[in-house]
């Protein structure tokens, strides 16, 4: 049999599972998932358009999924099977689709998003409407490598519709690529993360017409690249505050 080839980042699809709210603001926590449609396109490219097959049948009220693909070397038919879940919106339709991700599972296309760490993304205030994301918000998967002696993940990249970096993990440490809170007295913050949060913030200013230079040297009375580590953070979580000030003071 033919080897089943890794997800690429396009193939990977993210969404909002669940919202948490703390202190500290809003946290998503992302479902990383496959479509049908990579499905059947991997299977269409390691057997072939020809020889590979789908089948549905109800079992006990459940709707289960054969893919059967076809063994030259055996000279038949070999079949993997799995159960689907019922979605929200079409429950029959998209029983369907899942028992077909799931067999697809069963022939190793995906099987590496089991191995995925749990994604918590921080959320910035304009991307949470009572208490929940809005619907313009969009996580993409921009980044994957994957260990299969390991069995890990070995980089992970999710951006958001701006192309920010909103996650990301590397060969070792997980690390938050979100803007991070306020650090707790005597913790400095990382230099790695204060550079993605310089670019954050520059990023943001920009996409509301505010020339960060401008920004920084009215507000700080210094050039962006030396505004204090404190400073930043505070930038970060009084952005709207922040930005409300200076349009009212700024010549």
């Amino acid at each position: 049999m033919k080897e089943i080839p890794l997800l690429k980042a396009s193939d990977i699809e993210a969404r909002v599972q669940n919202v948490f709210n703390n202190q500290n603001g809003t946290s998503a926590m992302l479902l990383l998932y496959k479509s049908a449609r990579t499905d059947m396109r991997i299977l269409d490219e390691v057997f072939g358009p020809m020889n590979w097959r789908r089948s549905h049948e109800v079992i006990n009220g459940a709707m289960f999924c054969t893919i059967s693909v076809w063994d030259e070397d055996k000279k038949e038919w070999v079949a993997k099977q799995d159960v689907g879940v019922p979605s929200n919106r079409d429950s029959r339709k998209g029983e369907a689709s899942d028992s077909f991700k799931r067999a697809g599972f069963n022939w190793g296309i995906g099987r590496e998003l089991y191995d995925a760490p749990t994604v918590f993304i921080q959320l910035e205030p304009y991307e949470v409407m009572n208490g929940k994301v809005k619907s313009s918000v969009r996580f993409t998967v921009a980044d994957v490598e994957y260990d299969r002696k390991k069995h890990k993940l070995t980089r992970l990249v999710i951006v958001d519709k701006n192309g920010q970096i909103r996650f990301q993990i590397g060969n070792a440490e997980t690390q938050q690529a979100a803007p991070p809170v306020p650090p707790k007295a005597g913790r400095a913050t990382p230099s790695n993360d204060l550079d993605r949060l310089s670019t954050n913030l520059r990023g943001r200013l920009s996409k509301m017409w505010i020339d960060p230079e401008e920004f920084a040297l009215h507000a700080y009375h210094t050039s962006f690249a030396e505004i204090p580590p404190d400073k930043l953070e505070n930038l970060s979580a009084n952005f709207d505050s922040c930005v409300s000030y200076f349009r009212r003071h700024a010549k």
